[in-house]
């Protein structure tokens, strides 16, 4: 037996021994009924998108004052803004106080602002995985992005 009150229904055996209420779906993307699947899904596909392993997000800006000598030199910029990234973090995050290793890092350089400004920002994620002394590395001979090397 069905009996529709607010929005839903209830459903009931005609012995009266059981009776549950289901409510419609509203599909409204914040209602915890309606939107779990799909807030399951996302955030299985997010995690799926994550790294393996400890990392951070650090940002790099050039002052708006230099977005002019940026616009007329932009390899020698971007060179000098690359080398001082890498160098900085791998000097840091190999003090013991910190990370004590080598990390692997990836940059991303972005010339663009959301309003097409022209900007120099230098994106960053260094990997900041821990090993133990006694764990050893081989030498894959990887280059650490030095002229040179």
């Amino acid at each position: 037996m069905l009996h529709a009150s607010a929005g839903g229904h209830e459903q009931r055996y005609p012995e009266g021994h059981y009776s549950r209420t289901r409510y419609h779906s509203c599909r409204h993307r914040s209602c915890p009924r309606c939107a779990e699947r799909s807030r399951q899904l996302w955030l299985k596909q997010e995690r799926e998108r994550l790294l393996g392993c400890d990392h951070f997000h650090a940002i790099f800006t050039v002052p708006h004052e230099l977005i002019g000598v940026w616009r007329y030199n932009r390899q020698i910029f971007a060179a000098a803004l690359f080398d001082a990234c890498r160098g900085t973090q791998l000097e840091l995050l190999g003090q013991e106080g910190y990370l004590g290793a080598k990390p692997g890092i990836v940059l991303a350089l972005h010339t663009w602002g959301r309003t097409l400004e022209a900007i120099a920002v230098l994106a960053s994620v260094p990997l900041v995985s821990r090993r133990s002394e006694r764990d050893e590395v081989p030498d894959q001979g990887v280059s650490d992005g030095a002229a040179g090397a």
